[in-house]
């Protein structure tokens, strides 16, 4: 049985880890709060501009004919650290998997969880890119345009995402979307979440492009990647703060809980070690007396 000098110590480190996963706490729930509206807000931008790209026909997409014998590009998001309950675990077993039958696959590999992914998959990414906590759409157009040319120039047969999706505050779902060639009009829904109704078509007869319409095809689908890449990394950066937030609140109960135990097993420790002291002194005056 532990000493009262033991319990003291456990019970001093229990109250830092406490400490220290309520910070974690506190501060995953404003980046939560924070990212929640932006997502909220920037998935309906990007779906809307993704269907503004649909309207274009097919003759005038920037895209010449899909190359079927290149291999598959993946832009993988993990995690930046651990301490985030099963979201890096979950990644990984989904994605393994599907990196292990596609070794001539190319992998961009995004934050140190993806990194680690690719080396037990035994595959070097292509590309490596550490993106921050909150996500910016900065940091989505070098990878943009890598992917464009590649798939452009014929190095790509397509480009997929594999990346947690936020479900909600408890559910973090892996999953494996299609970027490019853009996805179709009912699998944007998988993609963003939401359903954006179909809008006008495009009539060259009645619509005038300038300065020609593979320019701006070509610049609205490079657009387009980039919304959906942003709203990607979002969507990722959302699932991991509740995720983090969801674990170190768990990890706070837990603490606070084994705080109360030892609490109390220090009193009783104390009261027993205390009336140990006060019997003998009554026997001692006993003894004593007789």
């Amino acid at each position: 049985m532990p000493g009262l000098k033991e319990l003291s110590r456990h019970l001093q480190s229990v109250n830092t880890v406490g400490q220290v996963a309520s910070a974690m706490r506190n501060s995953s729930t404003a980046k939560y709060s924070r990212l929640n509206r932006k997502f909220e807000e920037y998935r309906l931008y990007a779906a809307s501009f993704m269907r503004i790209c649909h309207l274009l026909p097919d003759r005038v997409r920037a895209y010449g004919d899909i190359n079927e014998q290149a291999p598959v590009c993946y832009v993988l998001i993990g995690g930046k650290k651990g301490l985030c309950g099963p979201y890096n675990s979950a990644l990984s077993e989904f994605a393994l998997p599907i990196l292990k039958e596609n070794r001539d696959a190319v992998v961009v590999a995004c934050n140190r969880k993806a990194k680690e992914l690719c080396r037990a998959a035994e595959i070097v990414p292509a590309m490596e890119a550490d993106l921050s906590e909150m996500a910016s759409y900065e940091e989505m157009i070098p990878i943009a345009g890598f992917l464009e040319s590649g798939f452009r120039e014929g190095r790509f047969s397509s480009v997929r995402l594999i990346a947690q999706h936020f479900a909600n505050a408890l559910t973090q779902i892996p999953r494996d979307v299609r970027l490019l060639p853009f996805p179709s009009e009912e699998e944007e829904e998988s993609l963003f979440g939401i359903k954006i109704p179909g809008g006008v078509k495009y009539d060259p007869a009645d619509t005038l492009l300038l300065p020609d319409e593979e320019s701006i095809s070509r610049n609205l689908e490079m657009l387009g990647l980039q919304a959906a890449l942003y709203c990607a990394a979002l969507d990722a950066a959302l699932a991991f703060q509740a995720s983090t937030m969801v674990a170190m609140r768990t990890a706070c109960d837990n603490a606070q809980e084994m705080a109360a135990d030892l609490k109390l097993q220090i009193s009783r420790k104390r009261q027993a070690s205390i009336t140990a002291g006060v019997t003998e002194i009554a026997s001692a005056q006993n003894a004593e007396e007789f």
